[in-house]
């Protein structure tokens, strides 16, 4: 006899189950320990790849692809490029005294709800950040006549000085006490014809130029997250006159916390000297015991190892807040180049006004199976999206996806996939970071119309796919929790290639959230069986060979 569950509040669940997004409700576990990730060895996924879960061989199916070019110097170039910038900006604003930050602080519930270790609201996306507003207008017409010959002039917020070439500068500083990571809402941004906008950090970290009225010709943006509790904007122009007809609002500050800390402080590395973090869980992030890293399960199949190039750990400002989730790239049909089209789920975001504020980080893994954390001085990052398409549960299956404004530098995968729905009994794999940490894996097996899994009503099959209950210990391993949202549920068939077949919705559970108990608990996902209709105009082409597909 079942008994009566604990339901999170506010979620409408059947009476008999507890269910929810799994963005929504991280439910993170004990620490794993000290380790640097969590000790598994390589997995050997010749059980996973047998015919006992075949794939229907004359279904709609589309292989793996390359996107963008696999070049391993380019990242090497951006830092160039990015240092070269910033002793710019150091070179130019000895124009101006340092501007003093301005202080902003979070009330102390805001900081509490983005670093407790409590769900938050079930049925959204696993929130991180917290917006605090600024609306600091930076007028400068009053240059037009006043412009100094020399020293500094206030204003703004920050701080205006003639450079030696008669160009002119103007310097602000904001800062946010205990933030692991800083984003700056622009608001009626309109830049003269050679002025230059960038933000960054002291350590180096640089963004930028933006010009004219913002990337989209909006007006608005949200920067890229800048590592630390202080950002600078640095505005370059060609002459008083140029700086005197620019205009811009300091709309917002975006305060990101300890959830992001792991994933900062890995960019940290490669800018600031000295000992890495203390490790605590899997790479400072708590997870559920049963986490398996997912470098192991990459390292014996080149299938998986194509898949996790194609991955990300997304950030992305929601209702003013921020939030994080996990999506990838997926294939096209066709011999035109790849798009970056890109697969999420619709819990995460479903707005452009999201989509546009969206970083991806993308190779966020650790270096080998026994590894130590990430320590990539620049994780390879794409930002901005447009959005394309978006369907909502249970009417449609949890879905969003967008194209990302390009592909990282280096280069991408794009993951095949699969319109036939999985077998009974075939292993679905997912892998994405959970609660932000750097690329985890699992696999349950598929289950359908079983009476013996916990359902959603609100995640109806054949729209949803379940996957759980084990005999053996070979039915299943590791886990998903907040954080994994999103990511791509995958098949391994015989030839090798892994093929995306949904993406990440949340679990069903009996009576509590049990993520390392396959008979407790069930994992949703959104198929792309229900989705490809709606997406199919961006993913498939037609292709005559000798009839039509």
């Amino acid at each position: 006899m079942m008994r009566r569950p604990r339901h999170p509040a506010g979620l409408a669940v059947p009476a008999r189950f507890l269910a929810a997004v799994l963005l929504a409700a991280p439910g993170l576990a004990a620490a794993i320990g000290p380790a640097a990730c969590p000790a598994q060895p390589p997995l050997s996924l010749a059980a996973l790849a047998q015919p006992a879960a075949p794939m229907d061989t004359d279904a709609l199916r589309v292989p793996t692809a390359a996107g963008g070019t696999a070049d391993p110097a380019a990242e090497a170039r951006l830092r160039a490029e990015e240092r070269a910038a910033f002793e710019r900006i150091l070179a130019e604003r000895a124009a101006v005294a340092a501007p003093a930050p301005i202080r902003l602080a979070l009330a102390p519930a805001e900081r509490a709800a983005i670093e407790a270790d409590a769900p938050p609201v079930p049925g959204g996306p696993l929130r991180v950040g917290a917006r605090i507003a600024l609306d600091q207008a930076v007028d400068f017409s009053g240059l037009a006549a006043a412009a100094p010959a020399r020293g500094s002039l206030p204003l703004g917020g920050g701080v205006a000085g003639r450079a030696d070439d008669g160009g002119m500068v103007w310097e602000a500083a904001l800062s946010s006490a205990g933030a692991r990571a800083l984003r700056v809402e622009f608001g009626a941004i309109r830049l003269a014809p050679g002025v230059e906008l960038h933000v960054y950090n002291e350590a180096g970290q640089v963004f930028g130029p933006y010009a004219g009225e913002g990337p989209d010709g909006s007006g608005a943006f949200w920067s890229p997250s800048v590592f630390g509790d202080e950002v600078r904007i640095h505005v370059r122009a060609p002459d008083a006159a140029a700086l005197a007809a620019s205009r811009l609002a300091l709309a917002g500050l975006m305060h990101l916390g300890a959830r992001v800390g792991p994933l900062h402080e890995a960019i940290a590395a490669g800018y600031v000297g000295g000992p890495a973090p203390s490790d605590v869980g899997y790479c400072g992030v708590q997870v559920p015991d049963c986490t398996v890293n997912g470098v192991c399960a990459t390292a014996t199949n080149p299938g998986l190892t194509a898949a996790a190039d194609a991955i990300a750990h997304i950030q992305f400002v929601k209702d003013g807040e921020s939030y994080i989730c996990s999506g990838a790239y997926v294939a096209q049909s066709g011999n035109a180049p790849q798009a970056p089209y890109f697969l999420t789920a619709n819990h995460c975001f479903s707005t452009q006004a999201s989509a546009a504020s969206l970083e991806a980080f993308f190779r966020y893994r650790t270096a080998s199976c026994d590894g130590g954390c990430p320590t990539l001085g620049t994780l390879p990052r794409v930002n901005g999206a447009t959005l394309v398409a978006s369907g909502a549960r249970p009417t449609q299956a949890d879905y969003t996806l967008v194209r990302l404004s390009g592909f990282p530098a280096g280069g991408a995968r794009l993951i095949g996939w699969a319109v036939s729905p999985p077998a009974e009994g075939a292993y679905l794999i997912h892998m994405g970071h959970p609660a932000g940490s750097p690329l985890a894996y699992s696999y349950r097996r598929v289950r359908r119309n079983n009476p013996s899994v916990p359902h959603w009503n609100e995640a109806p099959e054949p729209t949803f796919t379940y996957s759980g209950l084990a005999s053996t210990s070979q039915d299943w391993i590791g886990a998903t929790a907040g954080g994994s949202s999103g990511g791509p549920a995958l098949l391994l068939p015989a030839s090798g290639d892994a093929y995306l077949v949904g993406q990440l919705l949340g679990f069903a559970a009996f009576t509590a959230e049990a993520p390392c108990d396959p008979n407790e608990q069930a994992t949703i996902d959104g198929a792309w069986s229900a989705t490809f209709p709606y997406v199919r105009r961006y993913v498939y082409e037609r292709i005559f060979r000798g009839s039509f597909d």
